[in-house]
């Protein structure tokens, strides 16, 4: 489970949160003039759009939805910091929350929950600009198979974050 000198998981996966969240910012403000006052913000499954919302009431719950779900995703991960061992569920407990190697498993605990925030904020990323590209047709659709693919490429995403963190890193080497 070692980081090795030049690879810290838990700075790897927060400045990928900040970076993914910061390319939401910017997306949001360079694409916020293209989109019309009253803005299509939900979809039918037939692609017609069924909710609407102010341009600025949608940047808003965009952005702060983007950051209330990433923090929901983060922070409870970051709890083993401060509850009792018998707490934390995780493989091999006693062999991760070894004084010598507890910090490092924290740590990775956290980078976990950082990777799944920056996922779901790629998520949200790629459905604004799903809905910027749906308000080029008059009246606003966004076809359902779109929707099902964006959704496929962050449950790929979360599998992916899943496997790295979960069923790879935890292992124990029986020579351990």
């Amino acid at each position: 489970m070692s980081a090795g000198p030049d690879r810290n998981p838990l700075k790897t996966t927060a400045l990928a949160l900040a970076a993914t969240y910061g390319a939401l910012v910017v997306a949001v403000a360079a694409t916020y003039s293209r989109l019309p006052a009253r803005v299509a913000s939900h979809f039918a499954a037939d692609g017609r759009a069924d909710g609407w919302s102010s341009r600025p009431a949608y940047a808003a719950i965009l952005l702060l939805g983007a950051a209330a779900v990433a923090i929901f995703c983060a922070v409870p991960v970051n709890l083993a910091r401060v509850v009792p061992d018998e707490m934390i569920n995780l493989p091999n407990r006693e062999y991760w929350l070894a004084p010598e190697r507890r910090r490092e498993t924290l740590d990775r605990l956290s980078a976990l929950g950082l990777a799944i925030a920056a996922a779901t904020t790629a998520l949200f990323l790629a459905v604004h600009l799903e809905i910027v590209r749906a308000h080029r047709e008059d009246p606003p659709r966004l076809p359902l198979a779109e929707g099902l693919v964006l959704i496929a490429g962050y449950l790929i995403a979360l599998g992916a974050v899943v496997y790295a963190f979960g069923f790879r890193a935890w292992r124990v080497d029986e020579r351990s």
